[in-house]
């Protein structure tokens, strides 16, 4: 569930950049394609793929552990292929039916770690629309 919060470094730094291409008689501002493929960005890919598979091993334990302390209709831990947020969310909603009171923690951790990677995506793409916008117009 944590998981995300290794890839933020990751993502932050890496910063792909933007010059003005001219095509014909005009000038249009676009991505550096060299600036695109670099080591951080293949680390950003292979990031993914490990995360994805941590992410499925441990939903796997975790139905395992529930299923050792008598859990009975369980999610089933192959919803972890379809995404983490899946599995979490099922996860708690059986737990909760089992356990009243209990089993939202995760949900609520969920959600406080894609507000703020939607707050980091939006410092991100601001960053991106500066570069734009100097290279548009740029300061005399």
């Amino acid at each position: 569930m944590l998981l995300p919060v290794v890839v933020w470094p990751l993502s932050l730094s890496y910063r792909p950049t933007f010059r003005v291409i001219e095509v014909g008689p005009t000038s249009v501002p676009s991505v550096d394609p060299a600036s695109i493929y670099t080591p951080q960005y293949i680390a950003l890919l292979a990031a993914g793929f490990v995360l994805f598979g941590i992410s499925v091993v441990l939903a796997w334990g975790d139905y395992r552990r529930l299923a050792q302390v008598g859990v009975i209709r369980l999610f089933h831990w192959a919803w972890g292929l379809l995404s983490s947020p899946v599995y979490v969310i099922g996860r708690s909603v059986i737990v909760r039916r089992v356990a009243p009171g209990r089993g939202l923690w995760p949900v609520w951790v969920f959600i406080a770690i894609e507000v703020v990677g939607l707050v980091l995506s939006a410092v991100t793409a601001v960053s991106y629309a500066q570069q734009l916008t100097n290279l548009i117009r740029p300061e005399s």
